[in-house]
Order: structure tokens, then sequence, then C-alpha cells
């Protein structure tokens, strides 16, 4: 099947790791700093995002996959795209074991020696990077970012557009607001609201996350 990424950053990286050449082929990449970027990792960036429709008509594309890390731009492109009739699969790395109870969202990426457990349900475009951990019966809203080794315990709730930092925690049975920022390394022991920056162990507010206060 033919697929059109969007995105020539980090995250591509990750992605071309992960995605089995028998899988999809890619026929080239979107992104924004079209024309200033004209190749990314060897393929062909052939437009910015607004040209998506144009350019999945011309390759006779039917599915995209979004590379952006940035889960509010990750919803921007997204919002921008939902009219189209394509589809956004989802892309589980080989050494990544994901429960056949689990659901994932359409768009959603399960990068390396990732674990998703039994009854864990994943919202769209969400991304869970290597060795990040979403334990049995937990709910995650849509594009949430889980970074490289962190635990989300059973039962947890996590909100829409959340980033769970790099070696996080969440214990049991939290939870968690949407357009929260997790800083590297928190231990959350109590639910936290929307909005918020929260840092430490245990995790304690800091601040609201103003760069989601705004609607996109």
């Amino acid at each position: 099947m033919k697929l059109l990424v969007i995105g020539a950053g980090g995250y591509f990286k990750s992605f071309l790791d992960t995605i089995h050449p028998s899988q999809f082929e890619i026929v080239g990449l979107l992104d924004d700093r079209f024309p200033n970027i004209a190749e990314w990792y060897g393929y062909s960036v052939l437009g910015s995002i607004e040209d998506a429709e144009k350019i999945t008509k011309a390759y006779d594309v039917s599915n995209l996959f979004i590379t952006v890390g940035n889960s509010k731009i990750r919803k921007s492109i997204y919002s921008q795209l939902n009219h189209l009739n394509i589809g956004f699969p989802v892309i589980i790395d080989a050494t990544a074991v994901v429960s056949r109870e689990a659901t994932l969202g359409q768009g959603t990426f399960i990068g390396k020696s990732a674990i998703i457990n039994n009854d864990a349900k994943l919202g769209d475009f969400c991304i869970v990077n290597s060795g990040g951990i979403v334990e049995h019966g937990s709910r995650i809203g849509r594009n949430v970012n889980i970074s490289p080794g962190a635990v989300i315990n059973g039962q947890v709730n996590v909100g829409d557009n959340t980033m769970v930092g790099a070696n996080s925690v969440i214990i049991q049975n939290i939870n968690i607001g949407k357009d929260v920022v997790i800083g590297a390394g928190t231990v959350i022991i109590r639910d936290i609201p929307d909005g918020v920056i929260i840092v430490g162990n245990p995790g304690k507010i800091m601040e609201r996350n103003l760069i989601n206060d705004k609607n996109i």
C-alpha cells in the first residue's frame, strides 16, 4: 500500500526504523518547510501540508501517517486533513509487546520495546516511545505523547494532548487531565487537573501550560 508521510524530522527517523518495507511503499513526505527542504533521509519532500489532497490523488495514495512529535501541531495537522477519505494506519515496532485485548486508535505509533497491556485503550494519533509502558485497563486520550521509559500503571486515565515525560511514573488509579505536561522523571501520586505543567517526586504543579491554552 502506498503511504504519504507528513513531517520531515526526528520522529520520521524512528518511524523508518519501525515500518516494515513490505507493509507500505512510502511515496514521499510533506513538510511546511518545502521547498527549502526537498529531501529527507532518502525520501523526496513533495510539498507542504496544504498540498496533501493534491499529492494523494496524484500518487494514488490511500494512507497518511503524521510523524510530528509535538501534540499540538499533530492535532492541527489532523484538523486540516480529516476531510480526506484516507486511512491513518497504526504503526507498531516488531520489538513492542501489544496485548491482543488492547485497542489502538488510528495514526498511533508504538516504538521499540514498548508494552501495551491487556484492556489498555489509546486514542488516535498517540505516540508511545521506546520502552514506554501502558498497563492494564488504562485509558489514553487522543494526541498523547508517552516519552521513552515512561510508566503508566493500571487503571490510569490520561486526557487528550498530554505529554508524559521520559522516565516518569504514574501510579495506578490516577486521573490526568488534558493538555498536561509531565516533566521527565516526575512521579504522579494524585489526580492532575487540565492544562498544567507538573514536575518532581512527588509531582508538583508548577504553572499553567500556556502553550496548549489556545484553541486550535
